[in-house]
């Protein structure tokens, strides 16, 4: 599963999290935590290893296997300093296996003030809840900034995330145009006017 593609941030002093930010969010078998710049290197394996079996056939195999696990690690740890982005983590035992981020919506949709910026679980890992439980740790992280609404991107051909964000009750919004590498593909949006539309 994936959401939005671009991770541009800002790198500011880690603040702690809020108590309740930093209580554990639940699913029937996987719990999400606050991630941490200790993270980070984790994050970026999850990211890469999930680009190369979600976007097999969709991007070509030469962009894929020139991802670095190295630059998304430098990457993450500028989004995990950022005070405007909220980064959670969800574990198999002591692995990592999945992970998401949000924060204030980023291209100028007006009509949401909320984004789920980017969702990835492990393709061995999926089906056991962690997405769900993602889902929910971000929009407890929009709450508490103040977001009462979410928008996420995701490409049209990735159609296992288009059917999770439609069972999760989101409402298709548009269609835009996105570069990736040097393939122009299609990406679509779905959004939830409220968090609590949020079937997770």
């Amino acid at each position: 599963m994936a959401a939005a593609l671009s991770l541009e941030c800002s790198a500011r002093e880690p603040r702690p999290w809020s108590n309740e930010i930093a209580l554990y969010f639940e699913s029937v078998v996987s719990v999400a935590r606050p991630a941490g710049i200790e993270d980070a290197a984790a994050i970026a394996r999850v990211h890469v290893a999930s680009w190369r079996t979600t976007y097999r056939g969709i991007l070509s195999d030469d962009f894929l296997e020139s991802l670095s696990e190295k630059r998304y690690e430098e990457r993450w740890r500028r989004s995990l300093l950022d005070e405007g982005t909220r980064v959670y983590v969800a574990e198999d035992g002591r692995e990592v296996v999945a992970f998401a981020s949000g924060g204030r919506e980023r291209a100028g949709e007006h009509s949401f003030a909320g984004e789920l910026y980017a969702i990835y679980v492990l393709e061995e890992a999926q089906g056991r809840g962690h997405g769900r439980g993602l889902v929910r740790a971000v929009s407890a992280g929009l709450r508490e900034l103040d977001l009462a609404d979410m928008i996420v991107w995701v490409l049209r051909d990735n159609t296992r995330a288009r059917r999770f964000y439609e069972r999760l009750g989101g409402i298709y919004i548009r269609s835009q145009p996105v570069t990736i590498g040097t393939a122009v593909l299609e990406e679509v949006s779905y959004g939830w006017r409220s968090l609590d539309d949020i079937q997770a």
